[in-house]
């Protein structure tokens, strides 16, 4: 998918995993598509390595982290999908604010 039709084509399911190598997991570093999903309009499913996913979005995160019983909680997401989306664009809004190529311009600015 051309980076231009991402977030149209991550719209199209329900639920979008969010995998986290275990070096990255390590790291505690941060991709775009930790970002991307929330923009898709559609609801992340976090991997249960993410154990850095509070830090980076907030305690509210945790019904759409995945447990060792991914069913269990995908189960969980459907059951309560307009919940979930809710949270989801309210986790997008603050995301926005909170980690911007502005932001990150102004926190690199603020460097110098």
């Amino acid at each position: 998918v051309s980076i231009d039709k991402l977030e149209k084509t991550m719209s199209r399911a329900n639920i979008n995993p969010i995998f986290i190598r275990p070096t990255l997991a390590r790291l505690q570093f941060a991709t775009p598509r930790m970002f991307e999903t929330f923009r898709a309009h559609t609801v992340p499913l976090l991997s249960p390595n993410f154990d850095y996913a509070e830090k980076l979005y907030g305690s509210s995160i945790t019904p759409l982290c995945s447990t060792n019983d991914p069913a269990e909680r995908v189960e969980y997401i459907l059951s309560n999908y307009e919940e979930m989306t809710s949270l989801v664009s309210e986790l997008s809004n603050e995301l926005g604010k909170k980690h911007s190529y502005e932001q990150r311009l102004y926190e690199l600015i603020e460097q110098f």
